[in-house]
């Protein structure tokens, strides 16, 4: 069959509420680029269908879904960026502290110095989440290729809600869908996109590798920022190249 010339950004996220505020801007890429985005529906590190398999192979896995549903092979694919939420992973354990009046259905509050719990067994729950997807984060985040193709993973911190509506917690009224669509109207553009990621506020300075280092020290896995402008700059990058060699054709079968 004959495939398209465009080849393919995936981007892995975990929820709706992501496409929903992101697309808009991205879309204006497709004359270049197919941006197609595949939905986890959750975070695949703590899902327990995942809590035997490797980092690589969960992450494989969506890969190959993805590949299969739209008859692609490696070559069509340019770049796969997962998108996470931080989530104060990397604080130490004595930052996890208990506070008995937590009155929250999750029983968790996050600070930007500590996540308070609601109790003992609440405590272990968070330190078990954070021990396991911090390790599935340092792999990837060491991880240059998934399933033949290149690969790598931006966070949002403390998580999107955070970093896209400066409250990672919504109060009350406010619609999780209904802020994404908001956002997605202010941030059109990919320009707007671009600048928004690059503000002071939410850039991580420095290389893909700086930005994980530094999103892993001290308490800056509850703090608001993100290294997401770096995969704004690879798009941007991709394209005029594109556009110096005349396009990139991906050979009919």
């Amino acid at each position: 069959m004959s495939r398209t010339t465009k080849k393919f950004i995936v981007l892995l996220v975990e929820g709706i509420t992501e496409e929903n505020a992101l697309a808009p801007a991205l879309k204006e890429m497709e004359a270049s680029l197919n941006v197609r985005f595949k939905i986890m529906d959750g975070d695949p590190f703590t899902d327990d269908d995942n809590k035997k398999k490797s980092s690589k192979n969960i992450i494989g896995s969506l890969v190959a879904t993805f590949k299969k549903r739209y008859k692609l092979q490696s070559k069509d694919i340019a770049f796969i960026a997962q998108l996470t939420d931080a989530d104060g992973v990397f604080v130490e354990e004595k930052e996890i502290t208990i506070a008995p009046e937590i009155d929250s259905d999750d029983g968790k509050m996050y600070e930007l110095e500590m996540i308070k719990v609601r109790d003992a067994k609440k405590k272990e729950q968070i330190h078990r989440r954070n021990r396991i997807k911090k390790e599935h984060l340092i792999v990837l985040s060491n991880t240059n290729e998934i399933a033949s193709c290149p690969f790598q993973i931006f966070y949002f911190s403390r998580n999107l809600e955070h970093v896209l509506f400066g409250t990672p917690v919504l109060g009350v009224g406010q619609d999780k869908s209904d802020e994404a669509w908001e956002f997605s109207e202010t941030y059109a553009s990919f320009e707007s996109l671009k600048e928004f990621f690059h503000s002071d506020e939410i850039k991580v300075d420095g290389y893909y590798d700086e930005t994980w280092d530094y999103i892993k020290a001290d308490r800056h896995s509850l703090e608001r920022n993100s290294n997401f402008h770096l995969l704004l700059e690879w798009v941007e990058e991709e394209i005029a190249y594109l556009e110096r060699i005349g396009g990139l054709s991906v050979e009919n079968n």
